[in-house]
């Protein structure tokens, strides 16, 4: 029942395009902002998974799809910049500022709250301040210092674009530093058989530049993707479903088998991306509730697991009083997380929006 309700909520409001025909405006502002909604709640239950069996049994098929929801994220900021870029006049100016900024508020602001409820909850100071340190570098939350990398190493490579004749070398340059992180942070992170941070930290970085490429190529390659679009569709969804059985099936990633584990997560989400490219022709998503979410799909993805740790927190300690939060029923348990994630998620939105916008518009007088 869990399952049919999520697919019921996600395809409300589908439109798909007359036989022959495909959507015009494909992957537009409207079809990425409905995506990304979609992505949001798809990780919020992936997160969920572990502690809602067996109660929702078929939580279980969102188990393994937290990475490729992360690589929809990446394919759709790839695909934005390089729109901006081709698009719209100056839109390297101030790069940093504007977009980097907008990332990184929203984070410290959520990033807060981690810390209070780690410090309301913790017996080790010393403990406390490792976690404090890696917290205000990113650490604890991995999406956003990669996605901050991704756009720095698109900056650079963009630098002095605007002069260039030959346009897809600051492209190509961006295609080699992101291959270079994802194969460096895996080879060069391991003591003996561990290795140090998780594979989530680079396995999707490369679907950053699939939505970058798809940008580029997009006018030239849709007359052929058009013209044989179900064989080529069927094609890449029956490589990322065979792809998609290996990611099931991996062995730890330990080293040294930490390579391969890697290069069939990366493999599996470009397909994937490719996949969803591909549907977005001839499928278009959305609803007045995924398009909510699509807008506060950042917030959602920061702040979901505050409350999914918060309704089970146990004992607390606030001020010199002590209370007990735990919502044993499963059922009111996962309302209260995504109802709670839902209006949390949208007063940072607004917030932040009170600081950024403002600050934005100044900037670019």
């Amino acid at each position: 029942m869990f399952i049919l309700i999520t697919a019921a909520l996600i395809l409300f409001g589908i439109k798909t395009a007359p036989k022959g025909e495909f959507f015009s405006d494909s992957f537009s502002v409207g079809q990425t902002r409905a995506l990304k909604g979609i992505f949001a709640i798809v990780v919020m239950f992936h997160h969920l998974y572990g502690v809602l069996l067996p109660s929702f049994l078929s939580i279980k098929y969102f188990r393994d799809v937290g990475f490729l929801m992360v690589g929809g994220f990446f394919l759709i900021s790839g695909y934005g910049l390089m729109y901006g870029v081709k698009n719209k006049k100056n839109y390297l100016k101030g790069f940093f500022f504007k977009r980097i900024l907008a990332i990184v508020l929203p984070y410290y602001v959520i990033d807060a709250f981690y810390i209070l409820m780690r410090y309301m909850n913790t017996t080790d100071m010393e403990a406390f301040k490792v976690y404090l340190k890696e917290s205000l570098m990113g650490l604890q939350l991995w999406f956003v210092p990669v996605m901050v990398l991704l756009y720095v190493l698109f900056r650079i490579s963009f630098i002095g674009h605007e002069k260039r004749e030959n346009k897809l070398i600051s492209p190509l340059i961006l295609t080699f530093l992101t291959l270079a992180f994802v194969v460096l942070f895996t080879t060069t992170q391991h003591t003996g058989r561990n290795v140090l941070y998780g594979s989530n930290w680079n396995d999707t970085a490369l679907c950053f530049t699939v939505g970058m490429w798809y940008c580029i190529l997009k006018e030239r390659i849709t007359p052929f993707l058009q013209k044989f679009y179900y064989p080529v569709t069927a094609l890449f969804f029956l490589a990322f479903c065979a792809v998609f059985l290996k990611v099931l099936n991996l062995p730890p990633y330990v080293w040294p088998t930490a390579p391969y584990y890697l290069t069939v997560r990366v493999i599996a989400a470009v397909l994937f991306c490719i996949v969803i490219l591909l549907l977005s022709m001839k499928i278009k998503l959305g609803n007045g509730l995924i398009n909510i979410c699509g807008d506060l799909s950042f917030e959602l993805y920061l702040s979901h697991a505050i409350f999914i740790s918060l309704f089970r927190w146990g004992p607390m300690q606030i001020f010199s009083k002590q209370i007990v939060l735990n919502i044993q029923s499963d059922d009111l348990y996962l309302a209260a997380i995504l109802v709670v994630s839902f209006i949390f998620s949208l007063v940072i939105h607004k917030l932040c929006a009170l600081v950024l916008k403002p600050l934005q518009k100044s900037f670019k007088k």
